[in-house]
């Protein structure tokens, strides 16, 4: 009688003999979190066209439990990927805080603290309620990308050296500024709009 959790090991040890040795090349990248592809973007009125496809393709998706490892395989694979295991020799388990140094650390805890007060003070401003609001939005938006050009973009050319240019530190920051402009250009269509119906 079958029995689901049956080890079928005279098949498994076919199957192990037939795949191949994994070889990393470079074995710091798995070190390090994904990043994220910035040249592709996607504007805004392609997300409800996206959602839709992810929706749909949700209701068609049906598991396949095949492809599952067993939870054993899946830990000693873990474990052989992470710093000292049996893929990973020659590495070092450094955390970003001993690889970059004190006084960008710092450069970057101050902008951030600084991007963090503008970017409060633009998203607390919606929706707008009256002229003077809709006027702060504006001024906010403007200090916002000023603040991208002197504070931001001098920091990303600072730590763009052979050493930090992988860890992409100013990205974080970017996106915070990128999301706030797609706010503000898509409430400025929005207002737009709505004075052209009124006239």
């Amino acid at each position: 009688m079958f029995k689901p959790d049956d080890d079928f090991q005279d098949l498994q040890t076919e199957l192990l003999e037939e795949n191949q040795t994994l070889k990393l090349v470079n074995p710091e990248r798995y070190l390090r979190a994904p990043t994220i592809d910035r040249t592709q973007k996607n504007s805004v009125p392609q997300i409800p066209t996206n959602l839709n496809y992810f929706k749909q393709e949700m209701i068609n998706w049906h598991a396949n439990t095949e492809l599952n490892l067993n939870s054993h395989l899946a830990h000693k694979i873990v474990k052989d990927l992470t710093p000292g295991g049996a893929l990973m020799h020659g590495t070092t388990a450094q955390t970003l805080s001993q690889i970059v140094p004190q006084n960008i650390q710092e450069e970057m805890q101050t902008i951030y603290v600084s991007l963090s007060e503008l970017l409060r003070h633009f998203w607390s401003a919606f929706p707008p309620s009256s002229p003077q609001i809709e006027e702060k939005i504006h001024r906010v938006h403007e200090t916002i990308e000023r603040f991208r050009e002197t504070q931001v973009n001098s920091f990303k050319e600072k730590v763009s050296t052979d050493l930090l240019t992988d860890f992409h530190l100013a990205g974080h920051m970017e996106d915070l500024i990128d999301i706030a402009n797609k706010k503000y250009q898509q409430w400025v269509k929005t207002l737009s709009s709505t004075t052209t119906g009124r006239t």
